[in-house]
């Protein structure tokens, strides 16, 4: 609310000063007829239409904690800075040949894909609401049911690799082929709207504490499903990059081809699943 503070003073203030000179209509029309004064006029008149304006994204455009939403995506064709993490993971991915390939944020809350060490296409994401990157070791064991409190609730970091698929609640969606079991998988979907969590405020957030918040799947918006949907297409088994919360993890989860190369061991993976 403080943004809005010094626009609605000005708002007060032109309203004051119009209150304060009444002009008859002669005066009007003299006035009207000198440039200079009907220039002032006029831009005065944009001025108070755009503080209006302002005034009002300032008052709706707050989050689930109190922070301001961005109005608008990055203009197209610009693609926004990737953390140090993911850029590290990329190109780790394309040591063991992947060419395209998602990486997701779980930090920032972002999720990128990625073709032949580039990112092309880069957006907003929610994750598990419990922060850490290893599942339960019962969790495969357990029916979607079963797995209740804040335990379950994790994306698991790891090398994975996702699937197209279609759901009759969500629509199109990518399931994570590795992160399933009898009645559960978790996925890539769309963000449910208007829900008591705010999960699609959340997902505009600015606030990275706000990206916190699923069962253990990815949520993103209906654009982004539809984006990643018309690049990937029906490929299957597509590479999954899930970063951990701590980037002195990722060569844990991650390591290089080198390193890997002196060590009798296979990419780190989470164990497995939770939902939604």
């Amino acid at each position: 609310m403080t943004r809005a503070f010094p626009l609605l003073s000005l708002l007060v203030f032109t309203g004051f000063v119009t209150a304060a000179s009444p002009v008859s209509a002669g005066a009007a029309g003299v006035i009207g007829d000198d440039p200079a004064v009907a220039r002032t006029q006029t831009a005065v008149g944009r001025l108070v239409a755009v503080t209006e304006a302002q005034a009002l994204r300032a008052r709706s455009n707050m989050g689930p904690t109190g922070h301001e939403i961005a109005a608008e995506p990055p203009p197209m064709g610009r693609v926004p800075a990737l953390a140090a993490g993911v850029r590290r993971v990329s190109q780790i991915a394309g040591q063991y040949g992947d060419r395209l390939f998602l990486v997701v944020d779980k930090i920032h809350g972002k999720i990128a894909l990625f073709e032949n060490g580039e990112p092309i296409y880069i957006a907003e994401a929610l994750t598990g609401a419990n922060r850490d990157d290893f599942l339960p070791a019962d969790a495969k064991t357990k029916t979607y049911a079963q797995q209740t409190g804040l335990k379950y609730k994790v994306t698991p970091a790891g090398r994975y690799t996702v699937s197209p698929s279609h759901d009759p609640k969500y629509g199109n969606l990518f399931e994570i082929n590795e992160l399933q079991a009898k009645d559960w998988v978790i996925a890539i979907h769309r963000v449910a709207l208007g829900n008591s969590q705010q999960r699609d405020v959340r997902l505009r957030s600015p606030n990275i504490e706000d990206k916190h918040i699923t069962e253990g799947c990815i949520d993103v918006d209906q654009g982004t499903i539809q984006e990643l949907f018309r690049r990937i297409g029906k490929k299957t088994r597509v590479p999954i990059y899930i970063l951990p919360m701590d980037d002195s993890l990722i060569a844990r989860f991650f390591p290089s081809r080198e390193t890997a190369s002196n060590q009798p061991a296979r990419l780190a993976r989470a164990q497995v699943a939770d939902d939604s």
